[in-house]
């Protein structure tokens, strides 16, 4: 018999994902390209290479996530890269573990990024 209800992974993973729509690196996203993108315009993003489905999980999770300096919500999270000139700095945070800082330039092609967060000596 299944289990109607999602796992508390999904669920958070749901939560995160729509919180980061509003998150400040949505918001400076939507100011640099003047609008928001609707998910027919992020899907021809994609399979034009000029983003790229990101989706991002830590053990433990919660940890923070920046790109280009901007919070863009809780791990797990899932959200759409959008190509720039240059390429995107995506940061993890969470007290108490070293903080994870990598480089990404979208695409077209899935990213995901899976960490085991390291405590803090």
């Amino acid at each position: 018999m299944s289990n109607p209800k999602p796992s508390r992974a999904l669920r958070l993973l749901i939560k995160n994902s729509e919180a980061s729509k509003m998150s400040p690196a949505a918001a400076a996203q939507m100011a640099q390209a003047g609008q928001a993108d609707t998910p027919q315009e992020m899907t021809r993003l994609i399979e034009t290479g000029q983003a790229s489905k990101t989706g991002i999980i830590t053990s433990p999770e919660g940890a923070e996530v920046y790109i280009d300096g901007n919070k863009a919500g809780l791990t797990p999270l899932e959200f759409v890269l959008i190509k720039r000139d240059t390429p995107r700095v995506l940061i993890i945070k969470l007290s108490g573990y070293k903080t994870v800082e990598k480089t990404l330039a979208p695409d077209g092609k899935n990213i995901l990024i899976a960490s085991s967060l390291e405590k803090e000596q």
